[in-house]
């Protein structure tokens, strides 16, 4: 952006015109723009953590905008659908010419990654799905494995002594991958009991609450979609029951935590480490703290980029972009508690 309105009269219309010439010419200081694609969800029931990646890259441009002068963001609404994923990838490749996607969830990437696999498109995969990336030189996941979701997630639960762990979950793949993780990390004596895997769509939780009372866990996990989270909290309520619960990502909704209250007092889940530093200037900005650790990995993401792209944006194909990027990353996972309507780390995770 560039102000005008502090300077004399006659020196602005000489920089509004150059700077008309310029923008017409596509050219910046550095030559040619690198152009990322980012294919979120900016809208439907998965928004907020859409918006979070996309607040995070801007204010990392916000922030050092000298070094993102060669650097393009082109922002396409997925809506964590697969087939409009499809169609952002097609238009963000075919039309706009991106040199590199940037994609977030399990599902999107799923239907995603064949396709630039054969177009030869260098994918930034935000997903917990490690297959993504067998056999497939083109992409490279920016967060860490479901597994060791669930490995911390097992090592939290010894100390405190939980053996018997109960699961309801969503019928998706992001939820299997996090199951299967906990499964093949039990110890001794440690046993997992899936209550009833129920579509994405499911809504209605009061009888498998009526059955919860009747059955013994040492806690409850929650793997469901945020609208699923929301409704089987109410109805547990409802029904007064309480028992410790932990979750998935998903548990560092704002809008979640906002809606349900004290309900969802003592929860726990495992995320990725925020500074202090950054949550400061994040919330500064933004006025909340929604699914930040999203927006930290935008944040890290689009800093990464700037320094590796920001001042040569030569087109290297595909292989070169992402071998830039290959152990240019490592995202610390933590255990987090929602106490009195607030998200801690819990320290010593």
């Amino acid at each position: 952006m560039i102000l005008l309105f502090c300077l004399p009269r006659k020196v602005r219309i000489y920089i509004f015109a150059a700077s008309i010439i310029f923008l017409l010419s596509g050219a910046t200081a550095y030559g040619d723009r690198f152009k990322i694609g980012v294919s979120i969800p900016l809208s439907g029931s998965l928004a907020e953590y859409g918006q979070a990646a996309q607040n995070g890259m801007l204010l990392a441009e916000e922030e050092h905008p000298e070094k993102f002068v060669a650097i393009e963001f082109l922002f396409d609404d997925n809506r964590y659908d697969s087939k409009l994923a499809v169609g952002a990838f097609n238009r963000l490749v075919d039309l706009e010419k991106i040199d590199l996607l940037y994609m977030w969830g399990v599902e999107p990437v799923l239907a995603v990654v064949p396709l630039a696999k054969k177009k030869k498109v260098p994918v930034i995969a935000l997903t917990q799905d490690p297959s993504v990336a067998v056999d497939n030189p083109y992409v490279i996941r920016f967060l860490n494995p479901a597994e060791e979701f669930s490995k911390k997630t097992l090592e939290y639960l010894r100390t405190k002594n939980v053996k018997h762990i109960g699961i309801l979950k969503a019928e998706m793949t992001f939820c299997n991958l996090m199951v299967e993780g906990l499964r093949r990390n039990l110890a001794e004596g440690e046993s997992i009991e899936i209550i009833e895997s129920v579509l994405p769509s499911e809504l209605d939780f009061k009888a498998i609450v009526t059955r919860l009372r009747s059955m013994s866990f040492d806690i409850l996990g929650l793997y469901l979609v945020p609208n699923q989270v929301r409704s089987y909290y109410r109805q547990a309520q409802e029904q007064k029951l309480s028992m410790p619960i932990f979750g998935t990502t998903n548990f560092e909704s704002r809008e979640l935590i906002d809606d349900l209250g004290a309900a969802m007092n003592g929860s726990i889940f495992v995320h990725s480490s925020v500074s202090e530093d950054f949550r400061r200037r994040y919330t500064a900005r933004f006025k909340n703290d929604a699914e930040i650790a999203y927006a930290a990995n935008g944040y890290d993401f689009a800093s990464l980029t700037a320094e590796l792209f920001g001042k040569d944006p030569a087109h290297l194909g595909a292989e070169g972009i992402l071998k830039a990027y290959v152990n240019s990353f490592e995202f610390k996972l933590v255990v987090k508690r929602i106490l009195n309507g607030e998200i801690e780390e819990i320290p010593g995770t």
